[in-house]
């Protein structure tokens, strides 16, 4: 994982009791959206995240994701694509030269 893009969670604040006002949309008082943004995996207070058994694979446990929280991650798939292509490209040059020789065989 490249980055966590933002998280967000609800807080529960201990101010006193809502008061609804009759004129206005005055919403929820007790509570408040804590933003992080831009962070490393280690400095999220919503996940961990750790890698699987040694491969390029990553398991990511929600720990501290109260109702009304949200996460956004990001993830960079072009080593992943590059490698992918590497290898294709790997296979297609060892078929190739078992063709070359193939053919030198048969002439």
């Amino acid at each position: 994982m490249d980055e966590i893009v933002f998280e967000a969670r609800t807080q529960w604040l201990n101010i006193g009791e809502y008061k609804q006002d009759s004129q206005f949309i005055n919403g929820m008082p007790n509570f408040s959206c804590v933003v992080q943004e831009h962070l490393k995996a280690h400095d999220s207070k919503m996940i961990h995240v750790r890698s699987v058994d040694g491969q390029d694979l990553q398991d990511v446990e929600f720990y501290n994701f109260p109702p009304g929280s949200a996460i956004a991650l990001r993830y960079e798939i072009i080593n992943i694509i590059l490698m992918i292509m590497l290898v294709i490209m790997t296979i297609i040059m060892l078929m190739l030269i078992l063709l070359i020789i193939i053919i030198v065989i048969t002439v």
